[in-house]
């Protein structure tokens, strides 16, 4: 392989390698944080409906009270609704009518 060949196979190489493994990266936020509130085995998970959702991200604390209870797993939109996926710890009781 002559020595102008080698640079352009590994520049090449690397740009496959970085698109194929960037496609499925969806930040440093998709990375999940470990010892984070509502994220063990036995943590249940609620699917609440708000209408602004404005600086709200994946991994965002759920509080109760200022006490994190849980994270914010998932946020989709639909219409003029963002659906948010949140895990909560198991020992936390949250009320049917609870609002946010």
């Amino acid at each position: 392989m002559s020595a102008r060949r080698v640079p352009t196979t590994l520049l090449v190489g690397g740009l496959a390698v970085a698109t194929l493994t960037g496609c499925g990266f969806r930040g440093a936020a998709s990375i999940p944080l470990p010892g984070g509130q509502g994220q063990g085995d036995d943590a249940y998970e609620l699917t609440v409906e708000f209408q602004d959702v404005l600086d709200l991200v994946p991994q965002s604390a759920v509080k109760v009270d200022d006490v994190t209870v849980g994270s914010v797993t998932d946020i989709t939109v639909d219409g003029y609704t963002a659906r948010v996926v949140l895990t909560v710890n198991p020992e936390v009781e949250l009320p049917a009518n609870t609002t946010a």
